[in-house]
């Protein structure tokens, strides 16, 4: 999956941090996994040779057939893959919330919401937008050593400097955690807030642009 970065900081971070082993190859350091038999290795080859559009039915065969098995997790993930992969943004969004509830930190969830929650059919729910702030308030809260930072919710309707304004200070918050973040090295943290970074500058610009046409 490739994920658009606008930010010279953030380049800098993922080409060191992403140089770790990611996805299905971090089994290799957890305790061995194991198929459940032929049956769920015969599932799984299923799966890899469907097309992008089958794929969902067979995970979906797989999971009924063997809820509990050794990479449940990584069948997740593949969900959230396929799904992002079929433009299903909804159920992908939602796949991703469902997997931060047990894996807070999980990078490609965190990823996929900030991307999504601005591409989901509007109306946009007061609670998709919540879910991808809580994202980045978690990551800041833990780059600050668990002290909250306060977060502004705007009353209906707000005027247009108000709005900006809003926009403006996540923007900074947003800066001020991705410097953190690469004073760390933590890519997790440094593309998600380099993404919000960019939303906001973009919500900005719309904003200017409705004020002046209007």
């Amino acid at each position: 999956m490739v994920v658009a970065m606008k930010n010279p900081i953030l380049i800098v971070i993922t080409a060191g941090g992403l140089g770790l082993s990611l996805g299905w190859g971090l089994a290799a350091q957890e305790p061995k996994k194991e198929w459940k038999g032929q049956e769920e290795y015969n599932l799984f080859q299923a799966y890899q040779k469907a097309d992008p559009k089958g794929r969902i039915d067979a995970l979906d065969k797989w999971k009924a057939a063997f809820p509990a098995s050794d990479f449940a997790e990584e069948r997740e993930e593949q969900y959230l893959f396929v799904y992002q992969q079929l433009n299903m943004n909804r159920q992908a969004f939602d796949k991703a919330v469902e997997i931060l509830k047990t894996r807070p930190n999980h990078f490609y969830s965190l990823s996929a919401i900030e991307r999504l929650v601005y591409t989901l059919p509007p109306p946009q729910t007061s609670a998709d937008l919540d879910t991808a702030g809580a994202r980045l308030a978690q990551q800041v809260t833990r780059l600050r050593g668990g002290r909250t930072p306060v977060r502004s919710t705007p009353a209906a309707g707000p005027a247009e400097p108000h709005l900006s304004a809003l926009h403006e200070r996540a923007h900074a918050l947003a800066g001020r955690a991705l410097l953190v973040a690469a004073s760390r090295a933590d890519t997790a943290a440094a593309i998600l807030a380099a993404q919000r970074m960019d939303a906001h500058a973009a919500a900005l610009v719309e904003t200017k642009e409705l004020s002046t046409a209007g």
